[in-house]
């Protein structure tokens, strides 16, 4: 049987692009279009769905003109 029980970092990634993106008053196609993936993708990943590369998350901060670690910040939640 598959376990439901997201892990905390997968929970706090999810809150974390999903606020950086309300932040920047931005849609998540338009995050998905500049990180280019698709925006089904930026959705799993906010819904902590998704288990993303660290290529993946490379690309989300850039986005952002952050380090992808501090998508693992703790401080906005």
């Amino acid at each position: 049987m598959k376990n439901s029980v997201k892990p905390k970092e997968i929970l706090l990634l999810a809150f974390n692009v999903k606020l950086l993106r309300k932040q920047v008053n931005m849609s998540q196609e338009e995050l998905a279009h500049l990180a280019e993936f698709d925006r089904t993708y930026v959705s799993k990943i906010e819904r902590g769905i998704a288990n993303p590369s660290i290529n993946t998350l490379i690309a989300i901060a850039g986005v952002f003109e952050i380090s992808f670690i501090d998508l693992f910040d703790k401080s906005h939640i």
